[in-house]
């Protein structure tokens, strides 16, 4: 197992507990929030596929506006913690994801940064993903508030890896998702919205 994933197995217990009552990381989730429901997508009825869900936090926004919800995550105690929710989930990574239907919407809000080789991410959206669907992506940006990210997570031995919005937009097109929007999610992320060419 990964570091990055022994660190989220080791989290997993407290994970909401501190976005709930840690003060810095309830503004950063109230923002990331906000700006995801600024996005106005309608998902009822609609097929999503959350990749690296953590305990849920997107998942269940999903859900609760009507969409049918894949919570995909490789720790363990972040799967149990999900299927306590009562989310539908499959534990394994984004890099071995292999599944027999597609998906209206993917999400990765907060996942691809820890990934070594983004590309493997990408290519695994663009097969999991309909024509014309939507690929949901929360990334740091790269600059001073990347650099901290990235120290942060180094201290906590769950290395990241972050690019500038320009070599993302890159690899998105090289995988045929082509950049729809892209907006300020708070001090540190990004939210960039992807088409899948018909």
């Amino acid at each position: 197992m990964s570091r990055q994933f022994e660190f989220f197995d080791h989290h997993a217990a407290n994970y909401d507990l501190k976005m709930k009552f840690n003060p810095f990381w309830r503004l950063i989730k109230y923002k990331e929030k906000k700006a995801f429901l600024l996005l106005s997508i309608s998902l009822l009825d609609k097929s999503v596929l959350d990749l690296g869900s953590g305990t849920g936090f997107y998942a269940n926004i999903c859900k609760d506006s009507g969409a049918n919800v894949l919570a995909v995550d490789k720790s363990a105690q972040m799967i149990n913690i999900l299927e306590e929710k009562k989310l539908k989930t499959k534990h394994t990574s984004i890099e071995d994801l292999n599944l027999s239907e597609d998906f209206d919407f993917i999400l990765a809000m907060g996942s691809f940064e820890f990934m070594p080789n983004l590309k493997i991410g990408f290519n695994k959206v663009f097969k999991h993903l309909k024509k014309n669907g939507y690929f949901i992506l929360m990334y740091p940006r790269s600059g001073f508030t990347g650099w901290l990210y990235s120290l942060i997570h180094t201290f906590w031995k769950c290395p990241s890896k972050i690019i500038s919005t320009q070599e993302l937009i890159k690899v998105a097109n090289d995988h045929k998702l082509i950049l729809h929007s892209n907006y300020s999610a708070g001090a540190i992320n990004n939210l960039y919205v992807f088409k899948k060419k018909a």
